[in-house]
């Protein structure tokens, strides 16, 4: 008979990396691999197979959707056996792999086989090669590290022929067809940084370029990309602003020299860059038709120093602000900047200096006011929090201990024992002892009893997983966390970053925050229906 409460699961992976490697890593023979061994086993006849696949996944790091999802369900106690072709598929990095081999999973009562590394957290250490797997692990951390190194040193040869190295072109170029690594004049963008140069050396402001963009409906550089195919990762609206500018304005494609190695992969298991600093950058000149001449561009690089350092004369607060990367403008969506003055922080959207186009707020408003607002706000919060999770203590009490279980138990055993004497009426109509009227109406009386009890168990089942969700809601670290703010009088960025993930500020004087713990009460209220 197949168990239902817990079943096997076989984990899959294939990074593109290994897509180059060897055909037997490939998700489909992985899986033919594990199916068979999983067939050479009866001990796990009993137990259902499912799959969790991470396709185009580096082993680097733990972070991958169906590894999580698996470690998740792990954690629920549904899992009986993780079975993998080969440690690499769990993971590349030595010591979290090994963690996750020899005490994560053990602790969950989880056993783990890898098939070709001859792995079975089941067996006795003198069982198994464990000196062998250990080396193989090792292996597997330093192979990342080896291809990392092959492929910045590749990088570094074809970034000092002065080749152009991106997939999307610098703005006011286009890729050469059939040569991508060459860039090409895109004339009716070039017309823009021509007049963006102009502008700025006649002596506009960077912000008042931004203006003129956007009252001409010019659209920015991604948009203008993507709408002519490149896949651009674009963030907001379609609005210039006194970055956009100021970045092209600092691009040295215009005037034909092509900068690479500009950043570099500084963790490999997290793949976060660093930026390389300026003088280590690799520049390669006239590879391209320029669409600025080095006169103008020098010009402007004269002229935006001389803002940078205007802007260092102004004393301000390095004190980082509580609210720092959770205010949005409820307008246009952006992030608003937290100008940092001398005695105060005062909060603003950038977006009514180049455009009104969304009615944002003008002018501001001082930190001091939103903590004053944002407090109470929190205080409702955390009054609510403490009220709901002294109620789940209440209703948790008075729910009988085991009632649930037990239910489910007798009515498990009643749908046998009318299954059984369905059998046994079948058996008399088919040996003539019960005619067949007298089996059809017998039964029909069965299967509706049979539906009854089944009714019953899905309706006890339901209630026996409010239960645990209750429990699980009232023992939530997060909301017990909330629940000692409970005598707070001043705002602090522990409570900020527990609290909230978003403040969202209006023109007209509204506020609204999204609460970093909603999602919890939207399951609860969802378990509840």
């Amino acid at each position: 008979m197949m168990r239902e409460d817990k079943y096997i699961a076989i984990y899959l992976r294939l990074s593109d990396e290994d897509r180059d490697q060897e055909e037997s890593n490939s998700i489909r023979n992985q899986r033919i691999l594990l199916r068979q061994y999983i067939q050479s086993k009866s001990e796990f006849s009993v137990f259902p197979i499912k799959e969790f696949i991470d396709d185009g996944y580096s082993g680097t790091n733990f972070e991958r959707p169906d590894f999580q999802r698996m470690l998740k369900q792990a954690k629920e106690g549904k899992i009986k056996v993780i079975i993998v072709k080969d440690l690499s598929r769990l993971g590349r990095d030595t010591i979290e792999t090994q963690e996750y081999v020899e005490k994560i999973f053990p602790f969950l009562g989880v056993r783990v086989i890898a098939v070709n590394d001859n792995l079975d957290t089941n067996l006795p250490a003198q069982n198994q090669n464990d000196l062998e797997i250990k080396f193989k692990n090792l292996i597997n951390g330093i192979y990342p590290e080896m291809c990392s190194k092959n492929i910045k040193l590749q990088k570094r040869k074809t970034a000092e022929k002065g080749e152009f190295m991106g997939n999307i072109p610098i703005y006011g170029y286009a890729l050469k067809p059939g040569e991508s690594s060459k860039l090409l004049i895109d004339h009716e963008a070039a017309m823009i940084v021509t007049d963006i140069f102009l502008w700025f050396t006649q002596g506009k402001r960077l912000g008042e370029i931004a203006k003129i963009l956007n009252v001409n409906q010019i659209d920015t550089p991604a948009t203008y990309l993507g709408k002519k195919g490149y896949k651009v990762a674009r963030k907001g609206n379609n609005l210039w602003y006194s970055t956009t500018v100021k970045a092209i304005l600092k691009e040295k494609a215009y005037i034909g020299t092509v900068v690479n190695h500009k950043t570099e992969v500084a963790v490999i298991s997290t793949k976060k860059v660093k930026i390389i600093p300026q003088e280590e950058r690799i520049e390669c000149e006239n590879q391209h038709e320029a669409i600025i001449s080095k006169e103008i561009f020098a010009r402007s690089e004269i002229l935006l120093k001389e803002h940078a350092f205007r802007k260092k004369q102004v004393p301000h607060n390095t004190e980082k602000s509580i609210f720092h990367g959770k205010i949005r403008c409820g307008c246009c969506g952006n992030k608003m900047r937290i100008r940092m003055g001398v005695k105060s922080k005062r909060i603003s959207c950038r977006t009514p200096s180049v455009s009104e186009q969304y009615g944002c707020m003008k002018g501001g408003i001082q930190e001091e006011e939103l903590k004053k607002v944002i407090l109470e706000m929190v205080k409702d919060q955390i009054q609510l929090v403490s009220n709901r999770i002294t109620a789940l203590g209440k209703e948790r009490r008075n729910i009988p201990k085991g009632s649930s279980a037990e239910k489910i138990e007798l009515l498990e055993t009643k749908i046998q024992e009318l299954k059984r004497k369905k059998f046994y009426l079948y058996e008399g109509y088919v040996e003539g002892r019960v005619t067949k009227e007298e089996y059809q109406e017998k039964a029909k009386e069965l299967s509706n009893e049979i539906s009854f009890y089944t009714q019953r168990i899905d309706t006890a089942t339901k209630q026996r997983e409010k239960a645990k969700h209750k429990e699980r809601l009232q023992k939530n670290e997060k909301l017990k966390e909330i629940r000692s703010f409970e005598k707070i009088e001043k705002l602090d960025s522990k409570i900020v970053d527990c609290m909230i993930d978003t403040i969202y500020i209006y023109a007209e004087d509204r506020i609204e925050v999204k609460w970093a713990f909603e999602d919890l009460f939207v399951v609860e209220t969802e378990n509840q229906v």
